[in-house]
């Protein structure tokens, strides 16, 4: 079998987030050095799915990527998550979060909402968190479900090969803190909305990344994140390229 890519695109949260170790800590690393593709990972820790979003279609505009060479994938992350683009120079957000995104030379990635409990939060976090009072189960669901549909017409229209998952399983019980707990696909139907899952890598309900670590006894000291190096190697290496070869999206034989 040959690869069919060079290059992979990919975003998420902190399940997707590379933290080091050579480009090779997340899941996206393993599977672009196994494959031998070359990876730009845009995924940040506490990202939502409007970020996860944008930072590809951004990313992709600027770097002009040859559609033939260029696998594109999503792990989609919580529902409940809030994602703004500002004015670096006016919200500072470097100085209040450990991480910094920056779409281009002005504008920068603010996250957060309605979890964060901040003694002294600054004007733009104070900002957000009351935005994030105005935001329900069913805004919540209507912003993610825009999210993902933006970006599918988008990669399909410009011709990129993409495929997604989520961070768990959303139908699963295990959602927590500041993830929100919201039943996703409930409130899509109440909101007469049905979300194209066409592109969605076919995983059993217990093999998404975050259900699997849970499975296998896998997680991190904060019960929630899969740990490195365990369940992030065996994830994608048991399950990821086994799934991706089946439908073949990695290889042409």
């Amino acid at each position: 079998m040959k690869l069919k890519f060079k290059h992979l695109v990919v975003s998420g949260c902190s399940f997707t987030h590379d933290a080091g170790r050579g480009g090779t800590a997340s899941w996206a690393g393993i599977l672009a050095n196994d494959t031998g593709m070359t990876i730009d990972n845009l995924a940040m820790p506490g990202a939502g799915n409007d970020h996860i979003s944008k930072s590809i279609i951004l990313h992709l505009e600027h770097n002009k990527f040859d559609p033939a060479d260029t696998l594109v994938m999503a792990m989609w992350s919580g529902i409940g998550r809030i994602d703004w683009i500002t004015d670096a120079s006016m919200s500072h957000f470097k100085s209040e979060y450990p991480f910094s995104y920056y779409y281009d030379d002005f504008n920068e990635l603010v996250l957060g909402g309605n979890w964060w409990n901040q003694r002294r939060p600054s004007h733009v976090m104070s900002t957000l968190i009351e935005y994030s009072k105005y935001q329900s189960d069913h805004s919540m669901a209507l912003h993610s479900w825009m999210s993902m549909n933006n970006l599918s017409n988008y990669l399909t229209v410009n011709g990129y090969q993409h495929c997604y998952t989520s961070f768990i399983n959303y139908q699963s019980n295990n959602l927590k803190g500041d993830a929100m707990k919201i039943d996703y696909f409930k409130q899509l139907d109440i909101l007469g909305l049905v979300l194209d899952r066409s592109h969605w890598i076919k995983l059993d309900p217990t093999d998404y990344y975050g259900d699997f670590a849970r499975k296998i006894n896998a997680l991190s000291t904060d019960d929630f994140h899969p740990r490195y190096p365990e369940a992030t190697e065996t994830w994608t290496r048991s399950v990821l390229v086994p799934a991706l070869t089946k439908s073949n999206i990695l290889y042409t034989s």
